[in-house]
Formats: C-alpha cells, structure tokens, sequence
C-alpha cells in the first residue's frame, strides 16, 4: 500500500522525550497525538511551562521545556541521531511540512495569510 492511500492522521509520527534525546520513546498516528493534545493529555505539563514562563522567567522556561515531550509531525524515525544517514534513519513520511514560527510580531497576520491556502493547517498555542 502506497503513503498516498493512508489517511494522514493514520500515517506514523515519532515521540521523543526533550530536545536532546534522540531514541523514539513512542510511534504513533499521527491523529493518535493530535487527540492527544486535543483531549488534554499534555496540558498539565503544558501549564507547568508556562508557570514557570510566567514566575522563574525565560532561563528557567527554556531548561524545562528541553525536557517536554517533543514529536515529529512530518515523519518517523528510528532515531534522531546526527551521526545516521537520513536513509537509515527515516521509516516514513506524513505529507506534512512543519513550519514552527514563534515570536512574530503579528502571527494572526500570518495565520490569516496562510488560511488563505487549502493546502494548510495551522495550530497555535
């Protein structure tokens, strides 16, 4: 069966735990993780982060947010490792692109500009 006869929400994504870590801890869906974070499964750790944000600062934001669950929307992988060939590495692909723009200046422009396409999704925070 070809990727294009998959729904994308069917196609598999890789879950990693904090930036650094480059074994996939979990494959799922891709529509597995997006329920997940529709139904709240993040949010407790997601309203810690920004606690943090909001009481300790930037700093201390961004040392814990290296921590987070990260996934990777576009495709799975066997590992995040810099020193492996993509080749060796990529299982398979979404369909997805992923474009992760934070600190605009005016992001619903963006947003707005972009809906404009049939071709995009968008999620904010």
């Amino acid at each position: 069966m070809k990727t294009s006869d998959v729904s994308i929400l069917d196609r598999e994504v890789s879950l990693f735990q904090g930036s650094y870590d480059t074994r996939v801890r979990e494959t799922l869906t891709l529509g597995t993780v997006l329920d997940r974070i529709e139904n709240g499964h993040y949010a407790g750790y997601v309203n810690q982060l920004r606690q943090t944000l909001a009481t300790k600062g930037e700093k201390a934001y961004q040392v814990e947010k290296e921590q987070s669950v990260a996934f990777t929307p576009c495709c799975s992988l066997t590992t995040r490792e810099k020193d492996i060939a993509w080749s060796q590495k990529l299982r398979a692909c979404t369909g997805l692109v992923q474009l992760d723009c934070d600190k605009l200046d005016a992001p619903d422009a963006l947003k707005a500009a972009l809906s404009q396409n049939p071709h995009e999704a968008s999620a904010a925070a």
